[in-house]
């Protein structure tokens, strides 16, 4: 067995036998049909394509030809054709499997039921929103990686669009301000006729203009899209979610190779938390702009937020997640069996997700299963706290209304668990209300670690506070934000360097300031 090639044609025109002699019909007219190989200009090089074929043996039923075309060189048809013949007949794979992409990864993502509802639903987002759209019609067997760098390109060029398209979208909101300003800023009609006649006109020039410049944000608008981009981090799990993907499909010798494995990212840059200093506030107030996707406030923007929210029902859970960094899901998922208030301690070993808004109980993030100890204003706020829900429970028992979950923090209103993206709603309502620069609830878990490293908490201890998997990552995200830690250092550097306290003698240089001097 070995594999055969030929040339052919789509040309049409009288066909012919083997023997070359011309084919009739009943009324004795040539038949007119594709030359296929015997066209006569396959003689010319650059006429027509080269196709390949080969047969595989197949115990219990006929051999099985394969067989594919349009192909520019000979060469090119036979290395073709003999890595398909060694897939085949080596490596057992179904080379005329016409089974595609996206029929491949749905039967995969059906297989996975026994992964955790949130990696499937990232895994489902993978695929519906990027992997089906752009490869998803490519057959499995013939997915390479120059596919997916297409797809990670077409993705980066439609992240750069979005970011086009919005910037022009605030550079002509600008434009209509302006143009609102300078209306409502024109004096009204006022003096004799003529006057007034001329103020008119031009307040009406500038009505236009304000007009014009609100129709050209409304088209604008209308071509922005405002999905999220799609960025280098997201897309370093797009191409995990293929390459596990293909990685089972080469198991089960579907295909040889996980192209995906063989496709080239950028590097993902884990946003650094920046603080809000006054310099950065100011330049958000005047622009707008948020300088990073990760800000902590400073230790008095922490009081400021304390002190307004000291009256808010959820003042306990404010506090907790503020000094003890806890995630939303973690702690709105914190059941009373996993708190000890005599020893002062917390442990996490359950959280809140929501998918698709509907929330459930999940265990928590790789290596975040850990035990928080409190500290004592924490700890009374929690005792406090428990005596609040003890006598709610007997009040809506009473009337019927109590639901048990046995999770510390529950609603005023029946005792059921709150939804996490409720507390995140709530949160940045008081944090606005409060007169503060915008960070996220997560970015309170950032501020628990700025305040300690702050205070002098050793980083592993921070570490194992957050639940973090490695100290690299404590280090690499929050050791930026305190500048304090890193001049601490440097004075470390030089304190270890005895000297003899001899202060250097330094030349001072006078600057000759008369005028005249030639040079």
């Amino acid at each position: 067995m070995s594999v055969s090639t030929y040339k052919r044609c789509n040309c049409r025109g009288p066909r012919v036998d083997r023997k070359g002699e011309p084919v009739l019909d009943a009324d004795g007219s040539p038949v007119i049909g594709d030359l296929g190989t015997r066209c006569p200009r396959l003689k010319q090089s650059t006429h027509g394509s080269w196709y390949f074929y080969f047969s595989i043996p197949c115990p219990g039923k006929d051999a099985e030809t394969v067989r594919r075309g349009g192909f520019t060189t000979k060469t090119e048809a036979k290395n073709t054709g003999e890595r398909l013949f060694n897939e085949a007949t080596r490596e057992g794979i179904d080379v005329n499997s016409k089974e595609t992409v996206e029929e491949y990864l749905n039967r995969w993502l059906e297989a996975q039921a026994g992964l955790k509802r949130s990696t499937l639903n990232s895994y489902r987002g993978h695929i519906e929103n990027h992997l089906v759209p752009h490869l998803g019609g490519i057959k499995l067997t013939e997915l390479r990686a120059h596919h997916i760098d297409v797809m990670f390109r077409t993705i980066r060029e439609a992240n750069e669009k979005r970011q086009a398209d919005r910037l022009r979208v605030l550079q002509l909101q600008t434009l209509r301000d302006e143009a609102h300003t300078r209306w409502k800023a024109a004096p009204k009609p006022h003096g004799g006729y003529q006057k007034r006649a001329e103020i008119r006109t031009f307040r009406a020039r500038l009505k236009a203009e304000w007009h014009y410049a609100t129709a050209r944000l409304r088209k604008a608008r209308q071509g922005t899209s405002y999905r999220k981009d799609t960025n280098v981090p997201t897309q370093h799990r797009i191409r995990a979610t293929l390459s596990s993907a293909l990685t089972n499909a080469v198991r089960q010798r579907l295909i040889t190779t996980n192209w995906a494995q063989l496709v080239s990212l950028p590097s993902p840059k884990r946003p650094k938390a920046l603080m809000w200093t006054d310099a950065r506030v100011a330049e958000w107030e005047r622009t707008g702009v948020v300088p990073s996707p990760v800000m902590v406030w400073t230790p008095e923007q922490v009081g400021r937020f304390l002190d307004h929210v000291a009256d808010d029902r959820l003042f306990p859970l404010w506090h907790l997640i503020t000094f003890r960094g806890l995630r939303r899901g973690e702690a709105t998922a914190v059941p009373w069996t996993e708190v000890d208030l005599d020893q002062g301690f917390v442990n996490i070993t359950e959280q809140i997700v929501a998918v698709s808004y509907e929330p459930y109980t999940d265990t928590p993030k790789a290596d975040s299963e850990r035990t928080i100890v409190l500290d004592e204003s924490t700890r009374l706020l929690l005792v406090e706290w428990r005596r609040t829900q003890d006598q709610e429970r007997q009040v809506l028992t009473a009337k019927g209304k109590w639901t048990e979950t046995g999770r510390v923090f529950t609603t005023e209103e029946d005792g059921s668990t709150y939804h996490p993206e409720w507390i995140s709603r709530r949160f940045r309502r008081l944090a606005k209300e409060a007169g503060l620069p915008p960070i996220r609830l997560h970015d309170l878990r950032h501020e628990a670690a700025t305040l300690a490293l702050t205070a002098g908490t050793d980083l592993k201890v921070v570490q194992e506070m957050l639940g973090h998997s490695t100290i690299t990552l404590t280090a690499d995200t929050y050791t930026s934000v305190v500048p304090a830690l890193s001049r601490a250092a440097a004075e470390a550097a030089v304190a270890i360097v005895p000297r003899n306290g001899q202060k250097p003698r330094l030349r001072v240089v006078e600057t000759d300031t008369s005028e005249g001097q030639a040079a």
